[in-house]
């Protein structure tokens, strides 16, 4: 049993050191929204407005996580994950409900492995 034990945790090692990096950049919007995603009806907020970016994303894996940031501010989401093909959506929230979002796809692929130097 321990063997078995021991040869999975290996194994979970081993898939979670062959990642690549997912890395998505966005800026928090400057505008509240007094329509609808259809039909915007923009209101400027002042700089410094708190706002938290969420972002979805499947792929090989999938999963979500948020930033806490202000509006105007850009923000750059990472996670290492597998590489592949991955869709990522983006909104935005703060305490008027969550806004419209965004999607995009994205190619993440993992570094070239080590060059051979020949003498």
């Amino acid at each position: 049993m321990k063997k078995l034990t021991a040869s999975c945790l290996l194994l979970l090692i081993a898939l979670s050191s062959c990642s690549a990096t997912l890395r998505v950049k966005a800026t928090a919007p400057t505008n509240d929204n007094d329509g609808t995603c259809a039909g915007p009806v923009l209101v400027a907020m002042p700089a410094g407005t708190p706002r938290v970016m969420h972002f979805a994303w499947a792929g090989p894996v999938s999963g979500e996580d948020s930033i806490s940031t202000t509006a105007g501010t850009l923000v750059t989401f990472s996670r290492g994950v597998p590489p592949g093909i991955y869709t990522v959506r983006t909104w935005a929230s703060d305490a008027g409900g969550v806004g419209c979002d965004t999607t995009a796809t994205f190619v993440v692929k993992a570094p070239p492995a080590r060059p051979t130097l020949v003498p």
